[in-house]
């Protein structure tokens, strides 16, 4: 008896790491946390609604490739000329809770930066139909892209892809994609995003750090290889970092950064500095950047959108926006300049 606790703590350990790799999706996935209500019709007050922020919204039911119905949320500027020559952003929430909880959010883009606004809800999550999934995520994204290029209202070559901690991830193998659609991607802003679910895995749970990464991966549903997906992405590409975030961490953005960015301390050909950014925010935590530091925010996207246009001027420029004149959108009734 004496090593009996070696094999009580490798006993612990194997029962500890069957369960994690038995609840992984469930863990990853969380449509709905400590109770909160998984659809936005139960959530609170501000949060079930464009409509309540007084954003003029569509409500859909898209169609993946692989029938899978998912709800989301088009916010278009309500001047139809405005409308038709602003930028579009496919915003990708992340991995938990419902689109509503985000609503703050996404009246800033559309108040402050005037943006039309698809904001999807996947597949698991919210009213939206199935069950999550690495792949089945990555089609409902395509999904949307697919909505808002065929849309004859919206300028189609003007589409930004815009994903917060695992939505970061998406919009990050949504740009790396393929598909012909993917064409139409302008620009990628990924906020707080992590380099892949084994690094994860390690920071959440401490002792998986005992384990080879190589011997985890098999085992592992969803991948989500931010790391290696970043460099295919052709789009230009903002991060937006916050030093103080205890989820993610700062060093994991910052090697997405470099990644995508450079080799060896040089930029990657075809690369310039304009196409590929980094903001730190020194004052807010792993998703609420908009909520502490929300005049850098926005000005730090609506910048990045607006070197993406074709004359270099654009919608932000046009409206000769500065920090003074950005504004919390709590139930306002028009653009907030």
């Amino acid at each position: 008896w004496r090593y009996q606790w070696i094999w009580q703590v490798f006993l612990f350990f194997v029962l500890a790491f069957s369960y994690l790799v038995y609840r992984q999706d469930r863990i990853l996935y969380v449509s709905a946390l400590n109770g909160e209500p998984r659809k936005n019709s139960s959530n609170a007050r501000l949060m079930r609604s464009p409509g309540e922020w007084k954003m003029p919204f569509e409500e859909l039911m898209l169609k993946t490739r692989d029938n899978v119905n998912i709800h989301c949320w088009l916010m278009t500027q309500p001047d139809f000329d405005l409308q038709r020559r602003v930028p579009t952003m496919l915003c990708l929430h992340g991995n938990v809770g419902n689109i509503g909880q985000r609503l703050h959010n996404w009246a800033g883009f559309f108040y402050n930066l005037r943006y039309n606004l698809l904001v999807l809800e996947y597949r698991g999550y919210g009213e939206s139909e199935g069950t999550p999934s690495e792949e089945g995520l990555v089609l409902d994204a395509v999904a949307g892209l697919e909505f808002l290029a065929n849309h004859k209202h919206l300028d189609k070559d003007q589409i930004v892809i815009f994903g917060c901690s695992l939505g970061g991830a998406v919009a990050i193998a949504l740009g790396a994609s393929k598909l012909p659609v993917t064409k139409h991607i302008s620009g990628v802003i990924v906020e707080n995003t992590f380099l892949s679910v084994l690094h994860m895995a390690g920071r959440v749970f401490l002792p998986l750090r005992l384990f080879p990464r190589a011997l985890l991966r098999p085992f592992l549903r969803s991948q989500w290889s931010n790391y290696h997906s970043i460099g295919r992405v052709r789009a230009p590409v903002l991060f937006l970092c916050s030093t103080k975030d205890g989820v993610v961490g700062q060093g994991q953005m910052k090697a997405l950064y470099k990644r995508a960015c450079e080799r060896d301390g040089k930029w990657l050909k075809g690369r310039e500095p304009k196409d590929c950014q980094r903001i730190e925010f020194f004052e807010a935590g792993h998703d609420d950047i908009f909520l502490k530091e929300p005049a850098k925010y926005y000005l730090a996207v609506g910048r990045f959108v607006s070197s993406l246009t074709k004359d270099g001027n654009g919608s932000f420029a046009r409206l000769l926006m500065s920090e003074s004149k950005v504004r919390e959108p709590i139930l306002s009734s028009g653009p907030l300049f």
